[in-house]
């Protein structure tokens, strides 16, 4: 006041005059307010009281419309303006803080927190005072608000883990609270190495149990606080206030109660002693230092004179009563100057905000941070946080002074770098850092660790691990000028959970997402995820999921899998099938599922065979109520090789209802997609060995590679002799870039964690998980696909679309599981199976065995090859020990998949019938050979034509072999001989029978003396005719070519091969049937026309029967094979065997009465001849007389003689009449009888044999010209 009132600038023309109260509690800050009150032309007071005193003193005197500037006042509640109108104060409330550490999180960029305050008023402030824009935005990840007695901090803990916070705001007034949520949070991890923590003060430390380790607890706080004498000590305006203060002459007065501008410097109102401040001891050298709030009291006496004089400046009389309102607008708006505490100006109260800090300083404040040191708590458990750096609204974070002893600043980071609120590589871009995530399911619902997925995690970022890795020599050619950051969330254990994780790596590194990523979540999880990803365009590769569904590319379109999608099985079956059971017709059944739909597709397709499909049978799944009905249409067809493309819940009762309704019976095979968990759904009752009896399935074998491969040993020795942290982190479920991706076991609804504990996996040798080897190699073919893109010059962020097309055209790679390259899908299939992988798998094929079902229900199926998808073979490694194949056949072969083929030439039994038919055929012919030749000279043969009688014997022989020949398999030689044969023999036997009886139909039919018909011109007749026959037979082979017609009909799955002997053309055979049936009827005529000569003489009765025989059976034949359409068989059965018997019995009717009379003789001692008797005709000619063997005296020779005599003239007479009625022809001709008597004709000899004649002919035409 002294000052303002000797300066001339400020109220010129005005004095302050004072007056002072004081007041200890509220109630004495009440009287003084009250007793100031009665002063006339109050202008305004400056209260120097603490909070309860001046939020009472200050109400009072604002009630009164009177305008109170606060200094010593930090309480948020003097932010409120309905509760404290007319006041302004130099010092800022509590709630300012919050201002503060926004100022502090932007200049550090550290804007992603996450925030714990109390539900109070400065807890609600100061969170907005946070979060409304000054300085940037502030948005928390995660924000808790706490009652002030409230410490059951876990529930916010967890979910504070969860979100991935790593700095953290603690916003409590109560230190007790403070400590107890610093207990919590390192008890779960969450206050860890890496991040850090800011509070509004420190003084909790002796709130903390002795349990725990404080200076690790600790480490790297940051909290702020107040520094109102900062200026003071610090600022060239404090030191001129520090030096007036310093030189005021010591002033000495009685004192009362109330004073009135009198001098007075102390006032102790208790004692009513009056005393005095001794400035010489602040001087240089002196014991005492100014309290921290003394300017504060002499700027706020500034504020209320800088109002003042702008007041007085705009209105005419400033000497009567002050409106309040009036003086508060000037200070809010007009005020603004540098105090011995900094600038100081007035702030008008937040807008936004309802006015909130209306008349609160908000500038010129400084702030000074500070650190949790070690040290410094080591040597005084109270003195743990010393100053590190000092903040200002106008300078922000700024270093010490030098003489204010301020440390370094200790971070809990291990080379004591800032901690970030952002995870690593937030900011670098494509190509130098290549962003992948990865969805994992390592910790189950309840908190348990699951080994599969944690050995998944753990080969992923050990490929990633190599591949950053440039000198390892593993694949140091892959993306040699970036390097793969990473994101993981390892508790997607539900569709939720792995949608959320989808999320997470769209949102990863800062909300710059991912380019791509692995999912190794089983089908149902990554169906999930993949819903989020696909909206979002961004590439993945599932390293577990198998779902046919993956394999549609709508739903599908950006992603790539290593394992095969479950209807890859159908063209593992085909392959199967083709090559190892070399089958070819199936029945299918299958579910309506779209795998068991696609599984058929696959099955189908021809890769490796065609497969002839007998019957389909399908259903929905689940629908077992129709498994008899389709059992029963199945067997219509006669199967005998069964798919069953389904899940095995499907399968168990439809194989129980197969075996119960004889489907699956013996000689059957029947193999299966899946055979896990199968023996849980067969009924209580069923005959589980007798139903699953050579029955095979093919189950996917995804840790070949690592079991049986020298790469996959290799991978395995690497993967287990990863180094162990020397202590394992703790960990988060989500990580981006951290050490904590080492953390792995966990105990049961913990969320403590450690690593996977390798050393086990080296002294036990542990068997890795089937799974693990694949997230490795999706892992390697995600960075191809990246490396790729690059090297292909593609610029700015990698879009899925391009990313999926270098991976199914340009990558291809040798894994662990074994060769990768992925289908660019079936463009005949709307390019389904797109982004799959469908080289390079392994398939056990496995086969039921009762043995090892007795030992094991659960096991019985046991290996017996393994298919390679790369090779197409099946072989098996000589460490797994296959098992011998045990097959439903009594033989344990592999089952036919049909029935054997029927082949039918004729009737069971005919072949038979036809050899022996024809081998009594052959003896008659071979019969009548030796017959004719022995006793060809005999008058039996003679008068039956021999000569004529041997072509008839040799047609005879061609039907031997036309009826051999019908008994051997199908041909085209069998044809042509069958052909040759058949009309030869008829050719011969019925050409020899015309050919006799026409010779004697014009012996007896033409008159003997007009006739000169031998047996020669017979023969030479019948020779024209044989030459003319075989002319038509050379046109029948050339032109009709006789030919095999083989017929095959398959009905019910058996094949039926029908052979018969058919006709390229045969119209021409039918020519020649008809042909040969107009000499059939010219024969008969023939012969009927003779029956009427002496039976002696006649044979025409034998011919008539052969003919009539052969018509007989033409006309019976005939209709049935041409008209009726009898079957081949048949047919063919019937023709050879009535061929067969028509050649016996012709054979037999023609040669049975020559056979009978020349065995008479033989009988009678009557064969043979001799030469007897000679003599000599009256030309010279010498004539021999036979006599039959026997006849040794004159006297029987002459009666014989006699006899023959007799016989001659009775021809003779014979003759003569003949030739007297035909047509008075006399002497016009010479009949002759006997060919084989022509060399005979210069002798004159005759003989009469069995009522032939034969005689010389120019001997007999002189006897009958004498006759």
């Amino acid at each position: 006041i002294d000052e303002i009132n000797s300066n001339s600038s400020i109220l010129p023309n005005y004095h302050l005059n004072y007056a002072i109260r004081s007041g200890l509690n509220p109630h004495g800050a009440a009287d003084a307010a009250l007793s100031l009150l009665q002063i006339s032309d109050l202008g305004g007071i400056v209260s120097s009281f603490h909070n309860e005193e001046a939020s009472t003193a200050t109400q009072l005197v604002g009630a009164d419309h009177i305008m109170t500037i606060n200094t010593m006042t930090d309480d948020t509640r003097f932010g409120t303006t309905e509760d404290y109108p007319y006041k302004a104060q130099t010092i800022p409330i509590k709630s300012y803080e919050g201002q503060v550490i926004q100022s502090i999180l932007c200049e550090a960029h550290e804007v992603r927190v996450a925030l714990f305050d109390s539900d109070d008023l400065f807890g609600i402030r100061a969170t907005q005072e946070l979060t409304h824009k000054v300085y940037c935005d502030i948005e928390p990840l995660v924000h808790f608000s706490f009652a002030p007695w409230d410490t059951d901090f876990d529930e916010a803990v967890e979910a504070t883990l969860a979100s991935g916070a790593s700095i953290f705001l603690i916003f409590l007034e109560d230190q007790e609270q403070v400590a107890r949520l610093l207990e919590n949070g390192y008890n779960h991890d969450l206050f860890r190495e890496g991040t850090q923590i800011y509070m509004m003060h420190h003084e909790f430390t002796e709130y903390i149990g002795e349990e725990y380790p404080i200076t690790t607890m600790l480490k790297g706080i940051l909290s702020v606080e107040y520094m109102p004498e900062y200026s003071v000590l610090y600022s060239e305006k404090g030191q001129e206030f520090v030096n007036t203060w310093n030189n005021t002459d010591v002033w000495n007065s009685d004192c009362t109660q109330i004073v009135d501008n009198t001098n007075v410097q102390y006032l102790k109102s208790d004692t009513n002693e009056c005393g005095f401040l001794n400035f010489t001891d602040y001087r240089i050298g002196g014991n005492s230092t100014l309290n921290k709030h003394t300017a504060l009291t002499y700027d706020a006496t500034y504020v209320l004179a800088h109002g003042l004089h702008d007041l007085c400046e705009h209105i005419s009389d400033c000497s009567s009563s002050i409106d309040g309102y009036l003086l508060e607008q000037a200070i809010f708006y007009n005020v603004s100057f540098t105090g011995a505490t900094g600038p100081v100006s007035i702030f008008e109260g937040e807008e936004d905000l309802g006015g909130y800090a209306e008349g609160v300083r908000e500038r010129g404040h400084h702030y000074a941070v500070f650190n949790f040191n070690e040290d410094a708590y080591d040597q005084h458990i109270d003195h743990g946080f010393f100053p590190v750096e000092v903040w200002s609204h106008e300078e922000g974070i700024a270093h010490c002074p030098v003489n204010m002893g301020c440390e370094d600043v200790i971070y809990n980071t291990p080379d004591n770098s800032i901690p970030s609120a952002y995870p690593p590589y937030a900011f670098d871009e494509y190509p130098e850092v290549l962003k992948i995530g990865g969805i994992f399911s390592v910790f189950n619902e309840d908190g348990s660790i699951n080994i599969d997925q944690a050995e998944s995690l753990a080969a992923f970022l050990m490929a990633i691990d190599e591949i950053n890795n440039k000198t390892d020599g593993i694949m140091d050619d892959i993306l040699p000028n970036s390097i793969l950051a990473y994101a993981i969330t390892n508790d997607a254990f539900g569709d939720a959970e792995a949608v959320a994780g989808a999320e997470y790596m769209l949102d990863a590194f800062f909300h710059s997402g991912v380019i791509g990523g692995i999912v190794s979540l089983p089908s149902s999880h990554t169906e999930a995820a993949n819903m989020v990803l696909t909206e979002k365009k961004v590439f993945a590769v599932y390293s577990e999921a198998n779902t046919t569904a993956f394999g549609d590319p709508e739903k599908h379109p950006y992603k790539a899998q290593v394992p095969p999608i479950e209807s890859f099985g159908g063209q593992v079956i085909q392959h199967l099938l083709c090559d190892y059971f070399d089958v070819h017709k199936i029945t299918i059944f299958h579910s309506t599922r779209e795998y068991g739909v696609r599984a058929a597709v696959e099955l189908l397709e021809s890769t490796f065979c065609e497969i002839d499909v007998l019957s389909t049978h399908d259903f929905l799944t689940g629908d077992h109520h129709l498994y008899h009905e389709l059992v029963l249409d199945a067997k219509k067809v006669g199967s005998r090789v069964f798919v069953l493309l389904m899940d095995v819940f499907d399968a168990a009762p439809l194989l129980e209802e197969g075996y119960n309704t004889g489907l699956f019976s013996r000689n059957t095979l029947v193999i299966l997609i899946h055979s896990e968990g199968l023996m849980d759904y067969f009924s209580p009752s069923a005959d589980i060995k007798s139903i699953l009896k050579g029955v095979f399935s093919i189950d996917y074998f995804p840790d070949y590679g690592v079991l049986y491969t020298n790469e996959g040993k290799s991978f395995k020795e690497r993967f287990i002799n990863q180094e162990m942290l020397s202590t394992p982190d703790r960990c988060t479920i989500l990580l981006d870039d951290t050490k904590a991706h080492k953390v792995f076991q966990a105990p049961e609804l913990s969320n403590l964690c450690g690593e996977l504990n390798y050393t086990e996996y080296r002294l036990f040798n542990k068997t890795l998980r089937p799974y693990t080897s694949l997230a490795y190699d999706a892992t390697f073919l995600l960075a191809l696909g990246l490396d790729s893109s690059i090297r292909h010059g593609i610029i700015g962020n990698i879009t899925a679309t391009q990313l999926r097309d270098e991976i199914d055209y340009n990558v291809t790679f040798e894994g662990i599981s074994g060769h990768i390259d992925i289908y660019e899908g079936n463009s005949e299939l709307g390019n389904y199976a797109m982004g799959c992988r469908e080289e390079g798998h392994y398939y056990r094929i496995v086969n039921f065995n009762p043995d090892a079902y007795d030992l094991d229900p659960n096991h019985s199926f046991v290996t017996v090859g393994v298919w390679n998808a790369e090779s197409n073979d099946v072989s098996c490694p000589s460490e797994l020990n296959c098992e011998t194949a045990l097959y439903n056949t009594r033989h344990n072969t592999i089952p036919a998949d049909t029935f054997p083929d029927v082949h039918i030439r004729m009737l069971n039994g005919i072949p038979e019938i036809l050899w022996t038919l024809g081998l009594i055929a052959f003896i008659m012919v071979l019969f009548g050979f030796q017959m004719m030749y022995r006793f060809s000279d005999t008058r039996h043969v003679k008068s039956a034509q021999g000569s004529i009688m041997y072509f008839m014997l040799a047609g005879g022989f061609f039907g031997c072999i036309r009826v051999i020949s019908a008994a051997f398999d199908v041909s085209d030689e069998v044809c042509m001989i069958e052909s040759w044969g058949g009309h030869w023999c008829f050719a011969l036997v019925f050409g020899a029978i015309v050919s006799k009886n026409y010779r004697l139909s014009k012996i007896f039919k033409s008159g003997f003396v007009k006739k000169d018909v031998t047996t020669k011109h017979a023969v030479e007749m019948f020779i024209k005719w044989l030459i003319a026959f075989l002319i038509y037979m050379i046109i029948l082979t050339v032109v009709g070519i006789p030919k095999a017609v083989h017929l095959i009909e398959t009905h019910n799955n058996e094949t039926v091969y029908e052979h018969y002997c058919g006709m390229e053309i045969p119209e021409v055979q039918t020519v020649l049937f008809v042909l040969e049936g107009i000499f059939l009827f010219y024969g008969l005529q023939l012969a009927y026309s003779l029956v009427d000569i002496p039976d002696k003489y006649n044979e025409s009765t034998q011919s008539l029967d052969s003919i009539i025989l052969v018509i007989f059976a033409g006309i019976v034949l005939f209709p049935m094979m041409y008209l009726i359409g009898l079957n081949p068989e048949l047919a063919t059965s019937i023709v050879s065997v009535c061929f067969a018997i028509i050649l016996i019995v012709i054979l037999g009717v023609n040669f049975m009465n020559v056979t009978i009379k020349i065995y008479k003789l033989k009988s009678m001692k009557i064969y043979g001849r001799r030469s007897e008797k000679s003599m000599q005709t009256k030309d010279g000619e010498i004539l021999e007389v036979t006599f039959p063997l026997g006849l040794d005296g004159d006297e029987e020779k002459f009666d014989y003689c006699q006899k023959q005599i007799k016989v001659w003239q009775g021809a003779l007479l014979q003759i003569g009449r003949e030739s007297d009625t035909s047509n008075n022809s006399k002497n016009s001709g010479h009949s002759s009888a006997n060919s084989e008597n022509e060399s005979n004709h210069s002798s004159g000899g005759t003989t009469i044999h069995g009522g032939s004649i034969n005689a010389g002919g120019s001997d007999i035409t002189k006897e009958n010209e004498n006759v």
